[in-house]
């Protein structure tokens, strides 16, 4: 299902710059990089049991999925990797 059924006159444009004015303003940074850190994509979690597995892969996707709105492919690796170093 698409997200543009949900909201109607949005498009994939306007879309991507709402995610970008929350998330690059200062206190956007500060909840990205929270988030980057609670669901796994800078700090790996490992867990033996499989549905916090599924629970932390889905947490993971939902970050990701934030951070391609966010950054173009080549700014993407490099702010995980800068917040991976701290």
């Amino acid at each position: 299902m698409s997200w543009r059924k949900h909201v109607p006159g949005m498009t994939s444009k306007s879309l991507s710059q709402s995610y970008q004015d929350v998330f690059t303003s200062p206190d956007g940074q500060i909840v990205l990089n929270h988030l980057m850190k609670v669901s796994g994509v800078t700090k790996p979690v490992s867990h033996q049991d499989s549905g916090t597995l599924r629970e932390n892969a889905g947490q993971q996707r939902l970050v990701l999925s934030i951070l391609r709105q966010v950054y173009q492919k080549n700014e993407l690796q490099q702010h995980i990797q800068d917040n991976i170093q701290q």
